[in-house]
């Protein structure tokens, strides 16, 4: 496997991890038993992990992609630059899979109740 395609495998697991970790933390856990604690729970543990996940996995991976495909200098497209935005918006993804899973929740009880 080509560092280019392993690279594409860590970028779609910068997206499917949070997105699998919000789901599980938010409709699985029984801890905390308020809702809203758990919905912010379940934001910003995923939030945390991607923020590490880029530190740790996108970076590197990136870097030796960029070098094997002939770039001059990777490591300034995978800095401290890639952190700050996981950083700052980390959170949207979790949050946005929650939101859609509330809605598509609150949809199904309707029809549920409608046509039952």
């Amino acid at each position: 496997m080509e560092n280019s395609q392993i690279f594409e495998l860590v970028r779609w697991g910068s997206l499917i991890i949070p997105i699998f970790l919000a789901l599980g933390i938010f409709h699985i856990a029984t801890w905390p038993r308020n809702r809203f604690l758990r919905l912010l729970a379940s934001v910003l543990i995923p939030w945390i992990c991607v923020v590490f996940y880029v530190a740790t996995v996108f970076n590197p991976v990136g870097i030796k992609a960029g070098l094997d495909s002939g770039l001059e200098n990777p490591q300034m497209l995978y800095d401290n630059n890639t952190i700050a935005s996981s950083i700052l918006g980390g959170w949207f993804v979790p949050l946005l899979t929650i939101s859609l899973s509330l809605l598509v929740s609150k949809i199904r009880n309707v029809y549920r109740a409608e046509y039952s």
